[in-house]
């Protein structure tokens, strides 16, 4: 008997050790996708940077577009065990590996069409012809389907204001505005301002309607500026219980009055989501208006800024080598303005559909736009473009990445008077004054980036049973820490985003 039991132990003992052995192996598949994914793709011959390559997952709608710096973050929520990794950039061979054995440096390489392809698709189209080709096309080449998009939404402004005493407070009898300590709160103020916002949401097409689920949302917050926004807001406390009262009196009123321009004052008082250190409340429909508003504003035909596509006879085409875009053979047309058109760049359009894999604009040398001065107020627009990369899909040529941007400068130099009106049967008698004259110069720079991380198909009944929240949390950070986003896939930031933080004011 006690052979046999010495063997009974031996063969449970293989057991175990079998099943350790495989419980091993799990853990180790387990935590092969329990990080992202960051690495960065470079040119295998030149070991420069390919910026804005498409990266995804094999069989998947899933995946991102590596930075201006060739870098890209895969969260581990994408990822599963068997993924492979796919990369596309235009003129070079598709990237194709495992998942799991992802280096942090990726090398394509540049791809050789053969003559025999190029003679065959070049046809005699002349690059007019296949400018008008893609305009005619692109509806059908590029519909509105009924999906869910998932969307990482990168927004950053910096608006720089050179000069000092850009706002010179004169007089003011209202309660709690003392005028020389509005005027230290405004020497304190910084010559620039920055804003910065990262979203992930769930955006709902069916139809004509459009609905959208907040997942996460933050705003990098200057400390700095929090500090003078807490000090201000103790500062003018007084004031704004003052200003609520008023609201409340039905027979008084405010106005804004510059030179013999005057306008009554809206204020809503009924928000109570005021901002604290850590978090602060946004509109729900703000931001799905602003992720479609880009949508049509930088990736459509039927934008403004697309006038090289649908107003041919302002610009010059130029047809370039035929070249490859993950397997399909695209022309290259270059564009560049005459005296009428604003924009120079290429488009990227498929030889056989004509559908645009890619296009990249912005203003020529020397052009702007919406050049005035008038009142003492100016405004111009210095540059506006953008890169956008579409997907072919079973569906058509998708929109999967826009980054865009735009410069502007503005100035104001006028005087302005906030006055608190109380309703009178003859005229409507002044009860407190405010004077001040601006000065003031505004430079903006403003990026935005929109990815198109995923996309499903959505059924009516799925559309109704979704409900849009009124608002959502936006929450504050003062630093673009690794982990601010717990592994998911984002839009990697730049070097100067990633070291974005100023704790200490500038000025």
């Amino acid at each position: 008997m006690q052979p046999f039991v010495g063997c009974c132990h031996l063969l449970i003992m293989n057991q175990k050790l079998k099943l350790a052995f495989l419980f091993v192996g799990l853990t180790a598949i387990t935590q092969a996708f329990s990080q992202s994914i960051t690495a960065t793709i470079y040119d295998a011959e030149t070991k420069e940077p390919l910026p804005f390559c498409t990266v995804g997952i094999e069989g998947k709608s899933t995946g991102t577009v590596a930075n201006a710096e060739g870098k890209f973050i895969l969260g581990s929520e994408s990822l599963s065990s068997g993924d492979i990794l796919v990369i596309n950039h235009i003129g070079y061979e598709i990237y194709k590996k495992p998942a799991p054995e992802t280096n942090s440096e990726i090398y394509l390489q540049q791809v050789s069409i053969s003559l025999n392809e190029i003679s065959i698709y070049s046809k005699d189209l002349t690059a007019k012809d296949i400018i008008e080709k893609i305009e005619e096309n692109f509806e059908a080449n590029h519909p509105t389907v009924n999906e869910k998009q998932r969307i990482f939404l990168h927004e950053f402004e910096r608006a720089k204001m050179p000069g000092k005493d850009r706002i010179t407070i004169n007089e003011s009898d209202f309660e709690g505005l003392d005028p020389e300590v509005i005027q230290e709160l405004i020497d304190k103020l910084p010559n620039q301002f920055v804003e910065y916002k990262d979203a992930l949401v769930e955006l709902y097409f069916h139809d004509k309607e459009s609905k959208l689920i907040p997942i996460d949302a933050i705003s990098l917050e200057e400390q700095s500026m929090m500090d003078l926004a807490s000090e201000m807001e103790e500062q003018f406390k007084d004031f704004g219980e003052n200003i609520k009262e008023s609201v409340k009196n039905e027979d008084q009123y405010f106005k804004f009055q510059t030179g013999i321009l005057s306008f009554k004052a809206d204020i809503d008082t009924t928000n109570e989501d005021q901002p604290d250190s850590v978090q602060f409340q946004n509109k729900s429909d703000f931001w799905k208006s602003s992720i479609k508003g880009y949508q049509r504003r930088f990736a459509h035909v039927n934008s403004d800024y697309w006038e090289f596509i649908t107003k041919p006879g302002k610009y010059r085409y130029t047809k370039g080598e035929v070249t490859i875009i993950n397997d399909e053979l695209v022309y290259q047309i270059d564009f560049k303005p005459k005296s009428g058109g604003l924009f120079e760049g290429t488009i990227y359009c498929s030889t056989s559909t004509y559908g645009v894999l890619q296009v990249d604009y912005h203003f020529a040398s020397g052009k702007s736009d919406e050049n005035f001065q008038l009142l003492g107020i100016g405004h111009s627009i210095e540059n506006i473009g953008a890169r956008v990369i579409y997907e072919h899909t079973k569906d058509g040529y998708m929109l999967k990445y826009i980054n865009a941007h735009e410069q502007e400068s503005a100035s104001i130099e006028r005087s302005l008077t906030f006055k608190r009106k109380e309703k009178r049967f003859m005229w409507d008698k002044t009860l407190n004054r405010l004077n001040m004259d601006l000065e003031m110069n505004f430079n903006i720079s403003s990026q935005v980036e929109l990815l198109v991380m995923d996309r499903t198909e959505l059924s009516s009944e799925d559309f109704n049973a979704i409900q849009q929240p009124e608002k959502f949390t936006v929450r504050k950070e003062i630093s673009n820490s690794p982990d601010i986003w717990k592994n998911q896939t984002v839009l990697a930031p730049s070097t100067e985003l990633s070291k974005y933080q100023r704790a200490e004011n500038s000025k």
